[in-house]
């Protein structure tokens, strides 16, 4: 298991993405998903959650957006809380699961 947390722009998403392509020339399963800033006319309006694993299409969904809007609120961002757990919670479940958790 790996949480990887830095000030905007330092590369995170970038080195996890990268990890994980090594895992998988390397055969080693992985799971997780990661965050990517979602932009528009170079300012940022947002996040989104991204799935991890080596698939053709990851998938991906809203995480946060700037306005108004329904879900819990956080700074400017308006969490799109049932879009999150609907990609997010499966795969955090199935880590704890092979951890024994």
């Amino acid at each position: 298991t790996m949480l990887l947390t830095g000030l905007p722009g330092v590369g995170k998403s970038t080195a996890c993405r990268r990890v994980a392509e090594l895992c998988a020339e390397r055969g080693i399963r992985v799971e997780g998903f990661l965050t990517e800033e979602l932009r528009e006319r170079g300012s940022r309006v947002g996040f989104d959650v991204v799935e991890l694993g080596g698939k053709q299409k990851p998938r991906r969904v809203p995480l946060a957006r700037l306005g108004a809007g329904a879900g819990p609120r956080v700074g400017r961002y308006n969490v799109a809380l049932q879009e999150f757990e609907s990609l997010g919670m499966p795969i955090l479940d199935g880590l704890g699961a092979q951890r024994g958790e």
